[in-house]
Protein backbone atom coordinates (compact mmCIF):
# COMPACT_ATOMS: atom_id res chain seq x y z
CA UNK A 1 0.00 0.00 0.00
CA UNK A 2 1.51 3.43 -1.08
CA UNK A 3 0.16 6.10 1.69
CA UNK A 4 0.57 10.21 1.13
CA UNK A 5 -0.28 12.67 3.55
CA UNK A 6 1.28 16.38 3.19
CA UNK A 7 4.39 16.24 1.60
CA UNK A 8 5.19 13.05 2.59
CA UNK A 9 5.17 9.69 0.74
CA UNK A 10 5.51 5.77 1.79
CA UNK A 11 4.92 2.21 1.73
CA UNK A 12 3.29 0.16 4.34
CA UNK A 13 4.69 -3.32 4.91
CA UNK A 14 4.64 -5.73 2.03
CA UNK A 15 5.51 -9.21 0.79
CA UNK A 16 8.51 -9.06 -1.61
CA UNK A 17 11.81 -9.96 -2.67
CA UNK A 18 14.75 -7.54 -1.60
CA UNK A 19 14.71 -6.51 -5.68
CA UNK A 20 11.19 -5.97 -5.65
CA UNK A 21 11.83 -3.47 -2.42
CA UNK A 22 14.46 -1.62 -4.00
CA UNK A 23 12.51 -1.36 -7.56
CA UNK A 24 9.85 -0.19 -5.25
CA UNK A 25 11.63 2.61 -2.83
CA UNK A 26 13.00 4.03 -6.64
CA UNK A 27 9.35 4.09 -7.74
CA UNK A 28 7.89 6.26 -4.78
CA UNK A 29 11.18 8.42 -5.75
CA UNK A 30 10.87 8.29 -9.37
CA UNK A 31 6.84 8.32 -9.66
CA UNK A 32 5.52 9.64 -6.13
CA UNK A 33 4.39 12.80 -7.06
CA UNK A 34 1.57 10.71 -8.83
CA UNK A 35 0.03 9.41 -5.62
CA UNK A 36 1.14 13.06 -3.81
CA UNK A 37 -1.67 14.42 -1.58
CA UNK A 38 -3.14 17.44 -2.58
CA UNK A 39 -5.65 20.11 -1.82
CA UNK A 40 -5.66 22.73 1.13
CA UNK A 41 -5.71 19.90 3.41
CA UNK A 42 -3.14 17.73 1.88
CA UNK A 43 -5.61 14.82 2.73
CA UNK A 44 -4.31 11.79 3.76
CA UNK A 45 -4.19 9.57 0.78
CA UNK A 46 -3.59 5.58 0.36
CA UNK A 47 -3.51 3.19 -3.04
CA UNK A 48 -2.24 -0.17 -3.36
CA UNK A 49 0.77 -1.23 -5.69
CA UNK A 50 -2.07 -2.20 -8.67
CA UNK A 51 -3.58 1.57 -8.59
CA UNK A 52 0.37 3.38 -8.03
CA UNK A 53 1.28 1.08 -11.47
CA UNK A 54 -2.30 1.99 -13.35
CA UNK A 55 -1.11 6.03 -12.65
CA UNK A 56 2.43 5.16 -13.83
CA UNK A 57 1.38 3.24 -17.38
CA UNK A 58 -1.34 5.88 -17.91
CA UNK A 59 1.32 8.66 -17.33
CA UNK A 60 4.45 7.48 -19.07
CA UNK A 61 5.79 5.30 -21.64
CA UNK A 62 6.14 1.37 -20.30
CA UNK A 63 7.37 0.40 -23.34
CA UNK A 64 10.31 2.25 -21.85
CA UNK A 65 12.46 -0.51 -19.72
CA UNK A 66 13.11 0.91 -16.56
CA UNK A 67 8.94 2.12 -16.63
CA UNK A 68 7.56 -0.99 -17.88
CA UNK A 69 9.96 -3.82 -15.39
CA UNK A 70 8.27 -0.99 -12.34
CA UNK A 71 4.89 -1.38 -13.26
CA UNK A 72 5.21 -5.09 -13.84
CA UNK A 73 6.96 -5.74 -9.92
CA UNK A 74 4.00 -3.15 -8.39
CA UNK A 75 1.79 -5.75 -10.10
CA UNK A 76 3.48 -9.00 -8.85
CA UNK A 77 4.02 -6.91 -5.41
CA UNK A 78 0.07 -6.37 -5.30
CA UNK A 79 -1.04 -10.42 -6.59
CA UNK A 80 1.57 -11.41 -3.78
CA UNK A 81 -0.08 -9.70 -1.45
CA UNK A 82 -3.56 -9.61 -2.33
CA UNK A 83 -3.06 -13.26 -1.63
CA UNK A 84 -1.62 -12.89 1.69
CA UNK A 85 -5.38 -11.58 3.11
CA UNK A 86 -6.98 -14.05 1.15
CA UNK A 87 -9.57 -15.78 3.52
CA UNK A 88 -8.64 -19.06 4.57
CA UNK A 89 -11.01 -22.07 3.12
CA UNK A 90 -11.50 -25.47 4.25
Amino acid sequence: MIVSHAHTIGVNEFLGTDEEGQVVRLAVQDFGHLVRASGPFMQFKRGSFEQFSDMIESNYDIRQARTGETVEVFRRVHQRNQLQHEPMTQ
